[in-house]
């Protein structure tokens, strides 16, 4: 029999941590997954990629015993015959029926970080049969997964893998096209890095595979190199060009001019403004066309002030992040 494997990956969205009522709530899930999909073979793996503990889908106490919290970077993993099948169907359940269950949002647990409204249309309803207009939908550029707090990423590359993948679980793209907007946004890194000073990035693109835009925040745990050194599609032009250049600068200024880069390119805080491309006006015109350079103009006067920094930096209540930034930064999509 043909075996395959697949995986779904996402932060763990609800602030009391996985506790009995979440982990019922895929703990049945996974019966009706087995139900209706009798392979020989299915398994359904749950992995806490922070605490390295895995656990049956199906086991109320080893789902508890991973001691998963909030935010948390978390991997189903789906095997055997039906695995596919499975990816297809955790998808649609953590999008549509997770966060609007009953049993885990009747304590408000669940991270609302945008008003919720009607959404889908009248005749769409999820597989517990919720109704439509129970569905979530995040208004505005903020969404569940739009915080994130003392993460920890290796490399400028594996930060904006983060940061896509929150786009992804938000409902902002497609799974198939997360690639599509890394490329946009390596695109745009490679003309110049988009290291600020005081150890924040703000790296942007623009993408017609965007369903609606979208402003991701990062605190960092450790610093990384936001430099284009490292990047698997920086242009080999570029490359001739900065070797040209540090050929024509004297010795000592080379060495000064190589630490001070080195030093404004580690950064610990992240923004990405993630734009889908303009749609037409009826008059013709292109609405938010320039959406993107207000946003990092309206960001640059912000982060200049130590207060704003601050902010951002001792602020351990995603809530309370997630409000500032609404009252600081938000601009009108």
């Amino acid at each position: 029999m043909f075996m395959t494997n697949a995986q779904f990956d996402f932060f763990f969205p609800i602030k009391s941590g996985l506790h009995a009522r979440p982990a019922t709530v895929l703990s049945r899930w996974m019966m009706n997954y087995k139900h209706s999909h009798k392979g020989e073979g299915n398994k359904v793996i749950f992995i806490n990629n922070r605490t390295s503990q895995r656990a049956s889908l199906g086991s109320v106490l080893l789902l508890m015993g991973t001691q998963t919290e909030y935010q948390d970077p978390c991997t189903v993993i789906f095997e055997g015959p039906d695995a596919k099948a499975g990816h297809k169907e955790f998808q649609t359940f953590y999008q549509r029926d997770f966060l609007t269950e009953d049993s885990v949002t009747s304590t408000n647990m669940v991270d609302t970080a945008a008003d919720t409204a009607d959404t889908v249309s009248s005749n769409t309803t999820s597989s517990n049969n919720l109704p439509a207009s129970n569905l979530p939908s995040y208004k505005g550029p903020f969404g569940i997964h739009s915080i994130g707090l003392d993460v920890h990423l290796n490399s400028k590359a594996l930060a904006i893998k983060d940061l896509v993948k929150r786009l992804y679980l938000d409902d902002r793209c497609n799974y198939s096209e997360q690639e599509k907007i890394e490329q946009a946004i390596l695109q745009r890194e490679n003309i110049s890095s988009t290291a600020l000073d005081f150890g924040i990035a703000i790296p942007h693109c623009k993408s017609k595979y965007l369903k609606e835009s979208s402003i991701i925040f990062l605190r960092l745990g450790n610093s990384i190199d936001w430099s284009n050194s490292n990047l698997p599609n920086e242009r080999s032009s570029d490359k001739n060009e900065n070797k040209n250049n540090s050929k024509n600068k004297n010795e000592n200024g080379n060495e000064t001019e190589k630490e001070k880069e080195k030093e404004r390119s580690m950064v610990s805080m992240i923004f990405l403004l993630a734009i889908a491309e303009p749609t037409d006006n009826l008059d013709g015109r292109k609405k938010n066309n320039n959406i993107h350079l207000k946003l990092i103009t309206n960001l640059s006067r912000k982060i200049i002030h130590q207060e704003f920094r601050d902010k951002l930096c001792f602020t351990n209540d995603y809530d309370n992040i997630l409000k500032f930034l609404k009252s600081e930064v938000e601009v009108e999509l």
